[in-house]
């Protein structure tokens, strides 16, 4: 696919005429940009179009075009001139207002309001209108984007989304007491909808409302539906009769079973039947695509003695411990940046922080100068690190992929705080993860080492399994530890202070 794109790429180059600028609007121009987001080549739209637009083009989607290759690129700063300049050619789009709001919003720029006019111009879009709370609780908004989520559930009760999203921000806004009002009236106004109690039901057991939770499925009585028998069976395996739980699973049908394989294969681990769960993990890998089953594997192999342990995480384990060389003066800088970017009262349901918050929006969309340059250093020692790897290998979540095109997939900061951690996980949506110090408690604040540590290579403890990390990291300010996103880390409880980092995962890339 990349090597078409690439001879198309070149056949435009040549028809294009800078003499005739009538000639770089035609369709041929779009259709390629697009076929090439599409690919995941956004850099092949950019080459193409930008020398269009810096000849006075006028043609709107052009510079959409434009400005969504330089969004996928993460050049923020052009892509939200290219989407401005396509929104003044085309002020009544939607979709350009959309995307402008859109690519403004991530930059940690003012957005309300152009969410606001992009809703005006696609009436009823319950998308953009969702966007628009959560650009309102960024900027201090908080209850202006309640009254608002509740007004349009008012209107539209069976939204889940828009549930999810006002349970979401009650909770991490202060105001957990009423975190699940709306979907609670939901239900009572739609007994039969079973997304409705699936959702509050996932909600509960992402804010440790295990109790709860169950109650949620047993009110749910007499309906009938696999996702329902699912959570059953998921819960019998995390809180419940184990015993109740294996015979759940082994009635769902293949499709929903593959849905909550992951639990099932916890279960099968928790009761000592490694073979089991190994058949049932291989099972659902997917072609190796479901990368949330491979730290399973790690953690079979590793018990049975199985050679392929060392495969998949390497040997010595694919872990890299990198100096950046930033001063005292340069993290300081950052912290007080990053700091100010904290604004939740608690932490993110379904995430691994415990007592402590996390930034939502990618941290390095944003201009400040201090995170600009940290990206560029960042991805200059992500490139050091791949360029290490063995050579590309059919099969293997890390080495399987192309290697040219290094992209951050998300980029966040965690602000833990005494007594806090985070619990064993991995990020199932990257490629390569890497977690950077900016600032930590002394040694007397934090406790005995390795209390605030990071533990690279243990499962969870509730497997109750035994085995050792692979490495556990000093949280030294300064220091970048760089791992395959497929491996188990968790971050030890310190006694008192805070401990302040930015995480990031990179996607697999395209090329």
């Amino acid at each position: 696919m990349t090597h078409q794109l690439e001879v198309r790429l070149q056949r435009l180059q040549a028809e294009l005429d800078p003499t005739k600028p009538g000639r770089a609007n035609g369709a041929d121009c779009t259709d390629f940009a697009l076929d090439a987001l599409d690919a995941r080549r956004p850099d092949l739209a950019i080459k193409l179009l930008q020398p269009i637009a810096e000849r006075g083009c006028q043609d709107a989607v052009i510079w959409q075009c434009l400005g969504l290759a330089f969004r996928d690129t993460q050049q923020m700063d052009k892509a939200v001139h290219a989407l401005s300049r396509a929104h003044e050619l085309s002020p009544t789009d939607p979709r350009i207002a959309m995307a402008v709001a859109q690519a403004r919003f991530e930059r940690g720029d003012p957005a309300a309001q152009l969410f606001e006019r992009a809703a005006k111009l696609a009436p009823g879009h319950l998308g953009l209108l969702l966007n628009q709370a959560m650009a309102l609780a960024a900027e201090g908004e908080v209850d202006k984007a309640d009254t608002m989520l509740s007004g349009l559930l008012g209107r539209a009760p069976e939204w889940i989304e828009g549930h999810e999203a006002l349970s979401l921000l009650r909770w991490m806004r202060g105001r957990a007491e009423r975190f699940r009002d709306s979907l609670d009236r939901a239900i009572a106004r739609h007994p039969a909808n079973v997304g409705l109690r699936l959702s509050l039901y996932r909600i509960l057991m992402q804010t440790d409302h295990a109790g709860d939770a169950r109650i949620v499925l047993d009110a749910a009585g007499p309906l009938r539906d696999p996702a329902l028998d699912a959570s059953r069976a998921c819960w019998e395996a995390e809180h419940g009769d184990s015993g109740v739980a294996m015979t759940l699973f082994n009635r769902l049908p293949g499709a929903v079973a593959k849905q909550v394989a992951i639990t099932h294969v916890r279960l099968l681990l928790k009761a000592g039947h490694t073979g089991q769960a190994e058949t049932r993990a291989l099972a659902a890998l997917d072609g190796g695509r479901n990368m949330a089953m491979w730290p399973y594997l790690s953690t079979i192999w590793r018990l049975t003695g199985n050679r392929r342990a060392a495969w998949l995480d390497g040997e010595p384990p694919y872990i890299e411990n990198v100096n950046l060389g930033l001063s005292v003066n340069d993290l300081a800088t950052l912290g007080e940046i990053v700091r100010g970017l904290h604004t939740a009262n608690a932490s993110f349901p379904a995430q691994s922080v415990r007592g402590g918050t996390q930034t939502d929006q990618p941290l390095f969309h944003r201009p400040e100068p201090e995170l600009t340059h940290l990206r560029q250093y960042l991805i200059e020692a992500f490139r050091t690190f791949v360029d290490r790897l063995p050579p590309r290998q059919a099969g293997h979540p890390l080495l399987e992929s192309a290697r040219n095109d290094l992209r951050f997939q998300g980029s966040w900061s965690v602000r833990l705080e005494g007594g806090g951690f985070h619990v064993t996980h991995t990020h199932p949506h990257g490629w390569i993860s890497a977690v950077f110090y900016i600032d930590r408690p002394s040694t007397e604040d934090m406790g005995r080492a390795p209390a605030g540590w990071l533990e690279l290579g243990t499962p969870p403890p509730e497997l109750g399994l035994n085995l050792p990390a692979y490495a556990t990291v000093e949280p030294v300010p300064g220091r970048l530890v760089i791992f395959p996103s497929t491996m188990w880390h968790r971050t030890l409880p310190f006694a008192s202070g805070e401990r302040l980092t930015i995480a990031c995962d990179l996607q697999p890339p395209a090329y």
